[in-house]
């Protein structure tokens, strides 16, 4: 009860506490990639760059620290979205020395996120099992939920509501990853649907934390190697 009462009190934003995470779930390092300011060449140069910074990527990946990424497909200012195992100095290390972001064409934003365990793990025994093959590409619809000026604070019956709505999005299968943000910001939350853009929109919509003006939502179609999210996940309702 003590966990699920954690994940519940987590899922209210900006709220960061160094305590044991519920079971089913682990803490990660959430990395938003925005354009940089910097001019980049054009190009074969350019080109030269990008296969750089995807060969960085790919290095992360094979030192078991980067576990998920993916560009986002509405082309707004957010390009892309990674997912790095719990170890903030090492991520911004290895981040920093990414070939676009010190050519100043990359910002990676990073912050604590908690999210079900085991994310990258189907994608990673895949590749090992099927060397060379291609990635089989998906694109899911990411939620970002962003506290408004009414978040705080929420009741009980509020945050089990909330937290209800989600148990039912997930058992459903439309909800296949979710989990509050660990450090303080506007950001509350990340939600990741396995349904269409306007089925994504109209699951967030009815969160009874959205209908009652405390959280604000925003989507985009994230896409993602098959594999890379789990299939499903439980929800610690109290």
């Amino acid at each position: 009860m003590i966990r699920t009462l954690l994940f519940v009190t987590l899922f209210v934003p900006a709220i960061a506490l160094a305590q044991p995470t519920p079971p089913g779930f682990s803490s990660y390092v959430v990395g938003m990639m925005t354009r940089g300011e910097a001019e980049l060449p054009a190009g074969a140069s350019a080109a030269e760059l990008q296969k750089a910074h995807l060969a960085h990527l790919t290095a992360m990946w094979e030192d078991g620290l980067l576990l998920a990424s993916g560009p986002i497909g509405d082309r707004g200012p957010l390009g892309g979205v990674l997912i790095f195992a719990d170890d903030r100095a090492l991520v911004e290390t290895r981040v920093a020395e990414d070939p676009l972001v010190k050519a100043g064409g990359l910002v990676v934003s990073l912050t604590r996120w908690m999210g079900p365990s085991d994310i990258g793990a189907g994608y990673k025994k895949w590749a090992a099992d099927n060397p060379g093959t291609p990635d089989q590409m998906r694109t899911y619809q990411l939620v970002l939920m962003r506290a408004t000026p009414k978040a705080l604070p929420m009741t009980p019956d509020e945050q089990r509501a909330h937290l209800l709505h989600m148990d039912a999005m997930a058992k459903a299968g439309h909800l296949v990853t979710a989990g509050p943000m660990l450090e303080p910001g506007d950001l509350a939350g990340i939600f990741v649907f396995a349904t269409g853009a306007a089925e994504a929109d109209r699951l967030a919509a009815s969160d009874p934390a959205v209908k009652a003006g405390k959280m604000s939502v925003t989507r985009h179609p994230w896409m993602v190697a098959e594999g890379v999210l789990p299939k499903s996940f439980k929800v610690p309702v109290p």
